[in-house]
């Protein structure tokens, strides 16, 4: 109960960027701590979970990240839900945590597996269960990194049990393992709310470009459903600043999440159930349909994350030469045009991303617009300079 309570007492909006060495340090030695103690014992603040009575076929299992700050009790009725819609036997478990917000990544591995051999002892037949992983908001970043580096032969107990894929809930694959290439091995879906102040459906948009060509790496967004309904009770202080009025039920966010969850497992265990799988075909097309005009406006913008990665602060801005860069703004010559309009006359109008703060001075160049008239043509030529890059302090989550 003292661990507990020391958790609760740490909220992540009251950590200052000074202290975050510190605190990197200090979570490092609560790891290794963490790491022994797991290894050995599997009572340290795990929630395991069952499959209901009247299931068939092979078992699957599903080990959960919570999202900072947030009991592991919290995402029992989700699990139950996913249990219920679910054909196949599901066995569920949320790894909890006691002084870090969350669990963290030197401990995940170890305490996965003291999880399997724990629901082995249970009754879980290790060598038919159809292993999925899954994380909420801050445990999505942590459970994903983990996948990346461990799966496959480097996978829980030595490889001798399969990562099938996870679910990221409140969260999305990272932007590191898409640019400049996609390159994460393990298919993923990827949940979010419409209404999640968090991990935002602008942000979810993005994810939802990026893996538009990959049937294995879906994206789903469920309407009028929030950043804590995917968990229950109580939202931590950073959820409370941040998070956004639901519009739906509790339970009615757990169903849709759960079929969603549902239709993902019979899909990649191939299971015999496969009908199921049509939920999450139908509420990716709806996605696709709610995300389109998020989407043209990000392209006609030249977002760096979209169709312009060639900008300052864009994931290709290595490609910019003396702060001129490749990529354009679609939106800039459009915004031009309605200023610089002549009745009678014909407008030409360019546009570049540059570094507006660029000299010669730094061995760059100035990037100055020009405005050239031909009275007798009675042509306009106009070349225009764009810069989009913001502040990224704020974590990539809250674009």
């Amino acid at each position: 109960s003292s661990k507990k309570s020391q958790a609760s007492a740490w909220p992540l909006a009251a950590v200052w960027p000074a202290d975050i060495a510190f605190m990197r340090f200090a979570v490092l030695l609560v790891a290794c701590a963490a790491v022994d103690a797991s290894a050995s014992n599997v009572d340290d603040n795990v929630l395991i979970l069952k499959p209901p009575p009247g299931k068939k076929g092979n078992p699957a299992a599903w080990i959960l990240l919570p999202g900072a700050e947030i009991d592991k009790s919290a995402y029992k009725p989700l699990a139950e839900a996913v249990q219920k819609v679910a054909s196949m036997p599901l066995w569920v478990s949320v790894l909890g945590t006691y002084i870090t917000p969350t669990p963290i990544p030197p401990e995940i591995g170890p305490r996965i597996d003291v999880v399997l051999n724990t629901m082995k002892d249970q009754g879980l037949d290790l060598g038919k269960v159809k292993l999925f992983y899954g994380g909420h908001s801050l445990g999505s970043v942590f459970i994903q990194d983990h996948l990346n580096e461990y799966y496959g032969a480097r996978g829980p107990l030595g490889g001798k049990v399969e990562v099938l894929g996870q679910v990221l809930m409140g969260g999305f694959v990272q932007r590191k393992y898409i640019w400049p290439k996609w390159n994460y091995p393990v298919t993923t879906l990827t949940i979010g709310g419409e209404l999640d102040g968090l991990a935002r459906p602008t942000r979810l948009a993005e994810a939802f470009y990026a893996s538009r060509d990959k049937p294995d790496f879906p994206v789903a967004i469920v309407p009028g459903m929030t950043h804590m309904q995917f968990a229950s009770g109580d939202p931590p202080l950073l959820v409370q600043l941040r998070d956004l009025q639901s519009e739906i039920a509790l339970s009615d966010a757990h169903a849709a999440v759960a079929q969603l969850v549902a239709s993902y497992f019979h899909k990649f265990a191939d299971d015999a159930e496969r009908v199921q799988e049509s939920w999450l075909a139908e509420r990716v097309q709806d996605t696709a349909t709610f995300v389109k005009p998020i989407i043209a406006a990000y392209e006609m913008e030249g977002g760096r994350y979209f169709n312009a990665p060639a900008q300052i602060g864009g994931p290709a801005e290595k490609d910019c030469v003396k702060g001129g860069c490749p990529s354009k703004s679609r939106w800039a010559p459009v915004a031009q045009e309605v200023i610089s309009a002549v009745a009678g006359w014909k407008l030409n109008v360019s546009n570049q991303y540059v570094d507006t703060r660029s000299t010669p001075l730094t061995g760059e160049e100035f990037h100055l617009p020009t405005i050239v008239g031909d009275a007798k043509a009675k042509t306009l030529s106009i070349s225009t300079f764009s810069q989009g890059y913001w502040d990224d302090a704020q974590p990539s989550w809250f674009a």
